[in-house]
């Protein structure tokens, strides 16, 4: 706030300094940027890109920093014998206090666990990962891994490990492409795959394509990082997961913001859980073995926006209305309205979280006449109204201090 002095018959408004602030950008993370800038003006920082800093301006005193990269930038140990406060905000340590800075990070245990579910959901009991070679190991794919495992042996699912492919840039694509072989001849199918990033996942549906695998039919692929431009660009576009970017970056602006005030530093990594998974095609399946059920399946999903119901799927099967109820409920334990409902049900929670649509405008978008009806069917399977869940998923968006080390 600014401060009034008297100055004789004067009074001076006396503006609070301006806090100055290094920043390590990694622009990649165009989100994380954003957010960092935005809420850097609000507290009235003037951040400075160390890209800009020179020669002479090397001796540059600022009252904090940070650093959005992987690796530890030279100008950080200087700044800690001087005692100004310093943020990382990358992949969470294996241990902590090990690191000598506070972290803002991945939860790589909802990530895991997201994962699972979306998988499971889609009726995938098998499912692997695929990274680069130069990944980095242990923070925190590890526990990404461990987190998804687990989460798919209590769905009865099972978890077929790691695989690690070449890196494009520096063994071209014959070596990605042997790696690649030598994995896909060995996967059972259908097959569930969480790549390491949204890049190496459009790199995947391609190899995919080579080897004539249909994407998502036979291997469905799941990105991470949710970068749209990759995404919608894949041979298939890729569905990802929302590493919520943005509130990582506000959280690391708190952070430091709290710091230069003098209050101590977390004693764990603020871990800040995933948004959610952004659905398209590459996923857009159920696994069954069933032909006409596929084909049901794909017709509901299609159509769902649509007045439909179980005859107009039988219709599309060639199977009467009995007969397909049987083979659906085989396949998927769920009758033809239920995976519908389902459908629309997920739909709906993809809305109310991504967009500011109400429940009026969302309604007719999943094929539902009434917005009371909408709020009844929706209150009975999850107990809550649409608009209490909207809020509801804002609040686990924020982030929380891990248990990492204690």
């Amino acid at each position: 706030m600014p401060t009034e002095i008297s100055d004789g018959a004067r009074k001076v408004i006396r503006k609070p300094r301006q806090k100055q602030v290094i920043i390590v950008a990694d622009w990649r993370a165009e989100d994380m940027m954003n957010a960092i800038t935005t809420e850097a003006m609000r507290f009235n920082w003037h951040l400075v890109d160390v890209l800009f800093l020179h020669g002479s301006q090397i001796d540059f005193n600022p009252d904090g920093m940070i650093c959005c990269r992987h690796e530890i930038h030279p100008f950080i140990p200087g700044l800690q014998e001087r005692g100004v406060p310093v943020v990382r905000v990358w992949r969470i340590p294996k241990s902590y206090p090990d690191t000598v800075f506070p972290t803002v990070g991945h939860d790589p245990d909802a990530i895991g666990q997201l994962v699972a579910s979306h998988f499971l959901e889609r009726g995938f009991r098998q499912v692997s990962r695929l990274s680069w070679f130069n990944d980095t190991p242990g923070e925190p794919d590890d526990q990404i891994s461990q987190s998804l495992a687990k989460a798919l042996e209590a769905g009865g699912a099972r978890y077929l490990g790691e695989t690690h492919l070449p890196m494009l840039e520096g063994q071209g694509w014959d070596a990605f492409n042997n790696v690649f072989s030598k994995w896909i001849g060995t996967m059972p199918r259908p097959l569930g795959v969480l790549t390491s990033g949204d890049v190496l996942g459009g790199h995947v549906v391609a190899a995919c394509q080579s080897h004539h695998v249909a994407v998502p039919e036979e291997i469905a692929v799941l990105g991470l990082g949710n970068k749209h431009r990759w995404c919608n660009m894949s041979p298939c576009p890729l569905s990802s997961v929302d590493l919520n970017d943005a509130m990582r970056g506000r959280t690391a602006v708190r952070l430091l913001q709290d710091l230069m005030d003098g209050k101590p530093a977390p004693r764990a990594p603020i871990l800040v859980a995933p948004a959610g998974i952004a659905a398209r095609k590459s996923t857009d399946i159920l696994a069954v073995e069933d032909v006409a059920v596929a084909k049901a399946i794909s017709y509901l999903w299609q159509h769902m926006s649509e007045p439909i119901g179980v005859d107009d799927a039988a219709k599309a099967t060639n199977l009467s209305r009995s007969a397909l109820g049987r083979r659906f409920s085989k396949q998927i334990g769920r009758s033809v309205n239920q995976e519908l409902q389902r459908k629309r049900l997920e739909r709906c929670r993809e809305l109310l979280l991504s967009t500011d649509l109400s429940v009026t405008d969302i309604a007719p978008q999943i094929g539902l006449l009434s917005k009371n009806y909408l709020h009844r069917v929706f209150h009975k399977h999850f107990g809550c109204s649409p608009q209490e869940f909207r809020a509801q998923g804002k609040q686990d968006s924020e982030p929380r201090e891990s248990r990492f080390g204690q």
